[in-house]
């Protein structure tokens, strides 16, 4: 007589989610999907960055002090955001792709990790702004943006952001409930970014590239409302 598999193989897509797992599931699709959402509204609004060195920018922020001040606002929503929206996603490939999803969360929740110092950094230069500038204060702005601290952050934000997100989408790959196109809009949107920054256009790619990015987190965050959370190891 065949004896019933244990209960820990049974499929689980059709089991009720506990209470906690289904809060866990709204508030990973949120942040999933409002985070590039937040970080698209940011760069809209971020004023026209300037070419040149700390008197430039200065300025700028000086003559768009409500833009500014509201993409600081937005800037911090998106940085806190994104982190769980991260973890929501490398949960989701777990079972299927447990090396990509764990790589590439790794790599993306490092270079999330450093929003907080960009929010720091267009703050500082908010405040520049308000104490009135000049050249000592452009001096500052432009060692500071110089220094090794700051050069070392962008690194860990670049490899971060792009690799990251990059990984998470083919992890996704794997899940049957996201669609094909998905992570290729994911991975699609990353050079965008490079481009934005190469380009010198960033208030015009970066929106559009963290909107693809949000599109494309819609099946994942929408998967998350129903996939219970990875169950621990025996022993562990």
């Amino acid at each position: 007589m065949l004896q019933p598999p244990p209960v820990s193989t049974l499929p689980q897509q059709g089991r009720a989610l506990p209470a906690h797992e289904r809060v866990q599931g709204i508030v990973y699709s949120v942040c999933i999907v409002l985070a590039p959402l937040a970080m698209m509204l940011g760069r809209i609004l971020f004023f026209p960055p300037p070419h040149g060195d700390g008197v430039a920018w200065i300025a700028t922020a000086a003559a768009h002090p409500a833009a500014v001040g509201l993409e600081l606002t937005v800037g911090v929503v998106g940085t806190m955001l994104f982190p769980i929206g991260v973890i929501g996603m490398a949960r989701l490939a777990l079972r299927r792709a447990p090396w990509l999803a764990m790589t590439g969360g790794a790599l993306a929740l490092l270079g999330w990790g450093t929003g907080p110092f960009w929010v720091g950094q267009d703050t500082l230069t908010r405040v520049m702004a308000q104490m009135g500038g000049g050249a000592r204060l452009a001096e500052l702005w432009d060692r500071y943006n110089a220094s090794a601290v700051t050069n070392a952050y962008l690194a860990i934000f670049v490899i971060g952001h792009f690799f990251g997100p990059l990984l998470l989408g083919i992890a996704l790959t794997r899940m049957r409930t996201i669609p094909v196109w998905a992570p290729i809009v994911m991975a699609a949107s990353i050079p965008l970014h490079v481009l934005a920054v190469l380009g010198g256009a960033p208030w015009i790619l970066d929106p559009i590239g963290y909107g693809m990015l949000a599109i494309a987190s819609v099946p994942a965050a929408i998967a998350t409302l129903t996939t219970p959370a990875p169950e621990p190891t025996p022993g562990a």
